[in-house]
């Protein structure tokens, strides 16, 4: 659970990091401070982070490499893998956050431990979000 509060602890200081110097500064930190914060520490997506954690961790890079080509492939088994976690709870969650506010969010996903996406408010063009810069 700490390694949790730290990655979310980090991605709220990167997401108020990435405003520096920017117009919009205090705005978009306030954003993050009253909004994206709570979502963070939303015991729902707490809980969705942890159990697919669970499930994962002990995932060789070799199963993230062959699950993100399947989510990536185009295929019936690829799409039924994409529509787990399109249709599972977290994503329902996280498209009614980007609904609330559709004109500050262009998508909003949740990622595990390794990088793996846990729930998503749009498709993403891939599963693991763990080799992209952040």
């Amino acid at each position: 659970m700490n390694r949790f509060l730290s990655a979310t602890a980090a991605i709220c200081v990167m997401a108020s990091a990435a405003t520096a110097g920017n117009p919009y500064s205090d705005t978009l930190t306030s954003l993050v401070d009253s909004t994206i914060s709570g979502w963070v520490t939303d015991p729902a997506v707490v809980a969705a982070i942890i159990a697919q954690n669970a499930e994962t961790a002990s995932y060789s890079d070799d199963q993230v490499a062959e699950l993100d080509a399947l989510w990536q492939s185009g295929s019936a088994e690829g799409r039924e893998f994409m529509d787990g976690i399109w249709h599972n709870a977290l994503s329902e969650q996280l498209k009614g956050y980007k609904n609330q506010s559709p004109q500050l969010f262009s998508e909003i996903f949740v990622v595990d431990g390794r990088g793996l996406n846990v729930g998503q408010s749009n498709s993403t063009s891939d599963y693991f979000q763990g080799d992209e810069a952040k």
